[in-house]
């Protein structure tokens, strides 16, 4: 159902149990793992107030991995039949939407999968290292192309065939 990158799955699953409090020998299953989704009208933007703990809205459902060195509470949203990920900051503003979704494509044309020759053509800037975290493509909608390349993310540049692994903003 998730297009998540696998790796990303993953640290979402850690961060998870650890904040819930589920530990490993509870023998928990990624196929046990299904988050509510939250339908919404349309996609909030960044910097919009989101509320995850009021009582008319949703529960925090895990931490993402924003950064190399930050996670940031997360909900599963729903918009228009495709998945994202939305994160909110301490002060309630969404900091950040993710898509692993492969129905998803940016203005430009890049989406899930896409090998890093093609999405190259669409790039703003030039991709850059997030250390630990992935290599980040700006593309000029502010949607950002991401690739993990190895056990790290980062272990060297992604060649010319290394699938869109994600795309956030």
């Amino acid at each position: 159902m998730y297009n998540i990158h696998m790796r990303t799955f993953h640290v979402i699953l850690f961060i998870t149990f650890l904040c819930s409090g589920v530990w490993a020998d509870d023998s928990l299953k990624e196929s046990d793992f299904s988050p509510e989704i939250i339908q919404l009208d349309s996609l909030p933007s960044i910097g919009d107030s989101f509320p995850l703990d009021t009582e008319d809205s949703t529960k925090i459902t895990f931490y993402l991995m924003t950064s190399p060195s930050q996670t940031s509470p997360a909900i599963f949203i729903n918009v228009d039949g495709i998945d994202y990920i939305l994160c909110v900051d301490h002060h309630d503003s969404v900091c950040q939407i993710s898509v692993g979704d492969t129905s998803f494509v940016t203005p430009e044309g890049v989406k899930i999968d896409m090998p890093y020759y093609e999405a190259a053509g669409y790039a703003s800037q030039t991709t850059s290292c997030s250390a630990g975290w992935g290599w980040v493509m700006p593309l000029p909608s502010g949607w950002n192309a991401a690739f993990c390349v190895g056990k790290s993310c980062t272990d060297h540049f992604p060649d010319s065939t290394h699938p869109v692994g994600w795309i956030f903003r």
